[in-house]
């Protein structure tokens, strides 16, 4: 019986993972044998004649015999794997349940400041409110000096737009600029003086093109497994979108929401929350909003820009009533067969038959 057409990716990740096993099996390096070295007063013990001595039987461990058995090596791999795709596949990738320590894995980085070294020990950070930015937008330009001090102006320039930013202080320079409409990625480019040497620094930024935006929220609904919200979408082009979003409820994240649909105008995208996220809760009539949106449009060729919008709007609304809603676990029938065929690929020869 020929395998599922998908066991070759699968084995690819797992013979990969087997370097990864075996060095995480293998044991530190061993130290060269240093020389004994007395204090003054000490006597060197007795040695033992190396060349009469019995070699004492090395023990073998587990990790020793996984690393040097290919074939225990790879099921090992198979086992790790199988394991964390159950783990993966208990919710569908559109509907996954987050808290307050997990939501931010979901969400853009924060911008972390360009650090450029200089002489003496000093050093100028650039820092920006965002990495994303649409055109319009007010852009957080921050500058910050170490070991020295700024002399003159402190200049920012971005696609062609150009701001003087004010100094609080000698180690110091804010301010906003507004992001010109030139999608792409650029430099913000900040021009200054210390100790009468110009200095040119950069941080790089991608405005986004408009692709549209998210207007409202349809009234929500429910089917025998899932909460729907129908979010109202107005694309600028027709086109495949992809939207995601955070559910709140009483201000606390509950799911992180992803759903891609065609759109030739405006129409909705609805996102949907599988009822096993609301076991033993009871959301009833509770406050929600729809929070963190972003919208994607995705390339229609290959070889076309990726342009996503991120959505500074909150949508509001108040949960419908939950109660005919399966809560049962998530089910699908082709993790059912990946995971199957993972674990017998994890087990000895013979084993599971």
């Amino acid at each position: 019986m020929n395998k599922p057409a998908f066991w070759i990716p699968l084995c690819a990740v797992a013979l990969i993972s087997v370097v990864l096993v075996a060095r995480l099996f293998a044991g530190p390096p061993q130290e060269p044998e240093q020389p004994l070295a007395y204090g003054q007063g000490e006597q060197p013990q007795q040695r033992v004649n190396k060349a009469t001595e019995a070699p004492a039987k090395p023990a073998v461990t587990p990790s020793q015999t996984v690393a040097n058995d290919p074939a225990m090596a790879t099921r090992v791999a198979f086992a790790a794997a199988a394991e964390q795709y159950a783990h993966n596949a208990r919710y569908p990738a559109y509907s996954l349940p987050v808290d307050e320590d997990t939501l931010e894995q979901f969400l853009p980085p924060g911008y972390s400041p360009v650090v450029l070294p200089l002489a003496n020990d000093m050093s100028v950070a650039v820092s920006l409110s965002s990495y994303r930015v649409m055109p319009g937008n007010l852009l957080d330009i921050d500058v910050a000096v170490q070991g020295g001090q700024l002399d003159g102006d402190v200049r920012a320039t971005l696609a062609g737009a150009s701001l003087t930013l004010e100094k609080p202080s000698d180690q110091s320079a804010q301010g906003q600029m507004t992001v010109p409409d030139a999608p792409g990625e650029h430099p913000v480019e900040v021009t200054l003086t210390i100790a009468g040497e110009g200095i040119r620094h950069q941080a790089p930024v991608s405005i986004e093109a408009y692709i549209g935006e998210v207007t409202g929220l349809g009234s929500p609904d429910t089917d025998e497994e899932h909460l729907l919200l129908p979010v109202e979408v107005d694309p600028e082009s027709a086109g495949f979108y992809r939207l995601e979003g955070t559910l709140l409820v009483n201000g606390s994240p509950v799911a992180r929401l992803d759903r891609e649909e065609q759109l030739s105008g405006s129409g909705t995208i609805e996102l949907r929350v599988h009822g096993s996220l609301f076991a033993g809760r009871d959301f009833n009539g509770q406050s929600a909003s729809l929070e963190q949106l972003q919208l994607t449009r995705q390339p229609a060729r290959p070889g076309d820009a990726q342009w996503i919008n991120p959505q500074e709007l909150t949508l509001e609304f108040e949960m419908p009533d939950l109660d005919d809603i399966r809560r049962d676990a998530y089910e699908d029938a082709t993790n059912a067969e990946r995971l199957t065929f993972l674990e017998s690929m994890g087990q000895e020869p013979g084993l599971g038959q």
